[in-house]
């Protein structure tokens, strides 16, 4: 498929110092796992005790308080990623984790890694599509099929 060895490209995102940030794009966590994967430390991982304490999410200024165990139930997903050690994670200064997207509708999409369901008000139907467009970002594949659905 690659005429050059695609971990010698240069990357149109080149990636930041761990130190500078808080967490990264999508676009880069799925570099970091192609380029990466030999690489995997689980030092960089938060360990399974923390799993049952809170943990604050910082997204685009709102913040909301839930558990890795809770982030972490849908393997493969934009929380599995972040929270398992696979790119390097420090939280803001706060001890949040910021998230830079929209953070108005962000509870409907904790609320379905809580409970597996996603429940909105039926007044709303512009809102299915917003909620497609973040079940795609965090990588949520059986939330894109029900909201694909809708």
């Amino acid at each position: 498929m690659f005429k050059t060895n695609p971990l010698k490209r240069k990357s149109l995102y080149p990636l930041p110092k761990p130190s500078t940030f808080c967490l990264l794009p999508l676009h880069t966590v799925i570099v970091v796992l192609c380029n990466n994967t030999n690489k995997m430390q689980s030092t960089n991982s938060i360990k399974q005790e923390h799993f049952f304490e809170p943990i604050t999410l910082n997204v685009g200024g709102k913040k909301y308080n839930t558990t890795l165990e809770t982030l972490t139930k849908h393997r493969g997903s934009f929380f599995s990623v972040m929270f398992e050690g696979y790119i390097p994670l420090k939280p803001c200064k706060d001890g949040s984790f910021f998230i830079d997207r929209d953070g108005r509708n962000f509870h409907y999409i904790l609320n379905y890694l809580r409970t597996g369901e996603l429940v909105i008000p039926q007044n709303k139907p512009h809102l299915l599509k917003m909620l497609l467009l973040e079940a795609e970002f965090y990588q949520l594949l059986e939330l894109i099929g029900q909201l694909s659905q809708s």
